[in-house]
């Protein structure tokens, strides 16, 4: 199986974004960039553009 590195990076994101969701209920995108940056530490620097795109994604998968 050839997985890219981009759609694990992709599948870790939209992970961590549904864990949020699940955490703290329904959210807008920015709260959810905020959340994942502030219990990153900061080590993740995320915008509201890359929140957006994975939750479409995940919409789309159902």
């Amino acid at each position: 199986m050839d997985i890219k590195k981009s759609e694990v990076l992709q599948g870790t994101l939209d992970l961590m974004i549904l864990k949020t969701l699940q955490a703290l209920g329904p959210v807008h995108g920015f709260g959810i960039a905020r959340r994942l940056e502030q219990v990153s530490r900061d080590v993740l620097q995320l915008n509201e553009g890359t929140v957006y795109t994975s939750l479409l994604r995940l919409q789309q998968q159902g």
